[in-house]
């Protein structure tokens, strides 16, 4: 039987997830307190004190790190720590900065990559799947409406999922995600933020009148979910055997299903 921690330094030892949200400085003893995280959630404005976490940091068993940073330093100062182990990134950018350099620093074991920007389109760097070599799944939030200047993957990258970050009623979004399905080569799924259940009548209405839609030309400016263009996606996708999910990983057959069983 394993023996029970007896101090408190054993207890942090036994620590596998950490969740820090704060302004002010991070202690540097972190990495060798709790040497066995294997989940960082770090939401810190700023922590470049004399006293935080260094370049010399070592989290050797870290596999998921969660990020909310408005600090371009702060970011950089992380891309030095070793995480050997780093297979898992969400990053969420919360001023106008570029996160290339830190992607570039830490992106080589990365197969899972979530990249929100709260505050303005995303642009990919030149050089980003050279720097993200095994990423599968790609989460990302508004790149804007220049779908066709996008560095897109070399035909023997992994990355076979993209993942809407976006809120749900931004519909143009979800509609240049398509153009994303036509032009980049081996995305096999594409995740979107919706549930079936908030548009379930009105996209089986539209199968009902056999409605045909390719694109659907709706602005965001109801702030609502739109039917139509979750519907014109959906349809989309699957003439290119695309696997379309909501936000809980179900594609439409799969909830329609359910939900006819759920009836009878």
């Amino acid at each position: 039987m394993k023996k029970s921690p007896e101090s408190v330094e054993e207890l942090l030892g036994e620590v596998r997830s950490l969740v820090i949200k704060k302004s002010g400085s991070i202690p540097k003893e972190i990495s060798t307190v709790c040497p066995n995280i294997t989940l960082l959630a770090l939401h810190a404005t700023n922590f470049l004190r004399d006293n935080t976490v260094t370049k010399r940091t070592t989290f050797p068993n870290l596999s998921t790190l969660q990020i909310v940073v408005s600090n371009e330093e702060c970011l950089q100062m992380i891309g030095k720590w070793k995480m050997p182990s780093l297979k898992y990134l969400e990053l969420t950018i919360s001023r106008h900065f570029s996160p290339a350099i830190f992607l570039q620093e830490i992106g080589k074991g990365l197969i899972s990559l979530q990249l929100v920007d709260t505050l303005r389109p995303i642009r990919l760097f030149d050089g980003i799947w050279s720097a993200l070599p095994e990423v599968r799944y790609f989460g990302i939030s508004m790149l804007g409406h220049y779908i066709s200047g996008l560095p897109k993957p070399p035909p023997d990258h992994p990355l076979r999922t993209i993942s809407n970050r976006e809120l749900p009623i931004y519909n143009i979004w979800r509609r240049n995600l398509m153009d994303v399905v036509d032009t980049w080569t081996g995305i096999e799924c594409i995740s979107d933020t919706h549930s079936w259940e908030e548009v379930q009548q009105e996209i089986l209405e539209l199968e009902r009148s056999k409605y045909h839609i390719s694109k659907h030309g709706c602005d965001d400016s109801n702030n609502i979910v739109c039917p139509r263009c979750i519907y014109g996606a959906r349809a989309h996708c699957e003439r290119r055997n695309v696997r379309y999910e909501d936000a809980f990983g179900r594609i439409w057959a799969e909830y329609k299903q359910g939900y006819t069983l759920r009836e009878k």
